[in-house]
């Protein structure tokens, strides 16, 4: 729900938008109506889309993919347990350089005065990755419990 919910806030407004989704951003990246990243084949639609969201955004939402597949699998409360911990280093990680890189995305190249914040994204995207690892620990301790 993250991807489609509008967490990033940015000033001034980019297309008459203040408040944007991850799923906006890309899909106005993909239409072509903001600036183009700056690469070899950036003027392809699909190129310029996966290239929209800071790298370390796109690695938290595939580690989130992998976490919903792992769901049809036995072996999933380890897995989501490795998924959710290394999502959550991932959005500690996250800072400045995110906002600059969401900077370029609405605004282009150079324009480092900090007016996106991608607080409330990140913060909701740790939240989801910590309740991850509580809910595999828990589920993982409590197939322990029952075995013994």
């Amino acid at each position: 729900m993250t991807f489609f919910i509008p967490l990033i806030a940015i000033n001034p407004p980019v297309l008459e938008t203040t408040h944007w989704s991850a799923f906006r951003t890309v899909y106005r990246m993909y239409e072509g109506r903001l600036p183009e990243p700056v690469c070899e084949r950036c003027g392809e639609p699909l190129v310029r889309s996966l290239l929209a969201l800071p790298f370390e955004v796109t690695v938290a939402y595939l580690l989130l993919i992998c976490a919903l597949a792992a769901l049809f699998f036995p072996e999933s409360p380890k897995i989501l347990t490795v998924v959710g911990t290394i999502g959550s280093l991932l959005c500690l990680h996250m800072g400045i350089a995110t906002d600059w890189a969401f900077e370029e995305t609405f605004y282009g190249a150079f324009f480092h005065v900090r007016r996106v914040h991608d607080f409330w994204l990140v913060t909701t995207i740790l939240a989801v990755m910590l309740s991850l690892v509580y809910i595999s620990l828990t589920v993982s301790l409590g197939s322990h419990t029952r075995e013994s």
